[in-house]
């Protein structure tokens, strides 16, 4: 099995591939899949903004990363954004990525409503204690920047 540490060189974000209907698109995913394969990556960064998941159910993020880990098997570590508007949420889509075999997951701050950092920590503290992954922190200014402190606090 893949982990963290095996990731090396290029981690490109993935898009989600969808059809006409907006419906994921199995076929194409593996294709493309496939095709970025052919490449030297060091790995998979799957269901971030890049990939559209804020616009995705949650059975659908399973979906899409179920079969990206179908297509990728141990040829490459895979990293799979849990982030969700609720701890609830983003917990369950974590517990999903280890038990398909993910090297690691991440996650935006909590989002939505303006959080303080105990919050914020809490937040990551909860996620990283679903599942032994590794998480790594997505500091991204759209959902609200964290300080060179918290983050401290939270590595």
């Amino acid at each position: 099995m893949k982990t963290i540490r095996d990731f090396k060189g290029v981690i490109p974000a993935v898009l989600s591939v969808f059809d006409k209907n907006e419906n994921l698109n199995e076929q194409d995913t593996r294709a493309f899949i496939r095709h970025l394969m052919r490449y030297e990556i060091g790995g998979l960064y799957l269901t971030g903004s890049t990939g559209e998941a804020f616009l995705m159910n949650s059975e659908e993020r399973k979906r899409l990363v179920e079969i990206v880990m179908d297509e990728v098997g141990e040829a490459l570590p895979v990293v799979v954004h849990v982030g969700a508007i609720s701890t609830r949420e983003s917990i369950a889509l974590a517990e999903h990525a280890k038990s398909v075999g993910a090297a690691g997951i991440s996650s935006v701050p909590p989002f939505y409503f303006k959080f303080n950092e105990e919050q914020i920590f809490n937040y990551y503290r909860d996620i990283a204690e679903a599942t032994d992954l590794p998480m790594i922190v997505y500091n991204i200014p759209l959902a609200g920047m964290m300080t060179v402190g918290m983050i401290e606090r939270l590595s």
